[in-house]
C-alpha cells in the first residue's frame, strides 16, 4: 500500500505517455556490519517532507509488514488492507520528474509527532 498524495494520470497502452513510475525495494537494516531483515518495528517513507506510508512488521520473529492507517496527522496502526508484504513500493518519478526528495527511516517502536 502507499498513499496517494499525487494524483496519477492514465494514459493508453502504447502512448509512450508514462509520466508515474514507481520502485520497489525489501528494506533492511544495519547491525553493525551485517544487514539484516527487522522482525519488529515501524518502516516510514516520507518524500518532499510528508509522510507517504507506515508499516507495521508483524513480529514474533517473521519478516514481513502491512501498511497502516496512519497519516501525516493521525496515527493508527491498524492494518489498512488484508495484505502482508514484505517489499515497499517508493516513488521513482512523478510527472516525469525524479523524485529526489524521499526517505524510508525504520524505527523500532511507532512514531510520535
Amino acid at each position: 500500500g502507499i498513499s496517494r498524495t499525487h494524483e496519477v494520470k492514465v494514459k493508453p497502452i502504447g502512448s509512450g505517455q508514462g509520466k508515474e513510475s514507481f520502485i520497489q525495494i525489501t528494506p533492511t537494516v544495519q547491525l553493525g556490519e551485517r544487514l539484516a531483515f527487522p522482525s519488529e518495528g515501524y518502516f516510514y517513507n516520507f518524500a518532499n517532507a510528508q509522510l507517504i506510508q507506515e508499516y507495521k512488521m508483524l513480529g514474533d520473529g517473521h519478516f514481513g509488514f502491512y501498511a497502516t492507517r496512519t497519516t501525516q496527522n493521525r496515527l493508527d496502526d491498524e492494518q489498512l488492507a488484508n495484505l502482508y508484504q514484505n517489499t515497499i513500493l517508493v516513488y521513482w518519478n512523478i510527472d516525469g520528474q525524479l523524485v529526489t526528495d524521499q526517505s524510508l527511516v525504520y524505527l523500532d517502536h511507532q512514531i510520535t509527532k
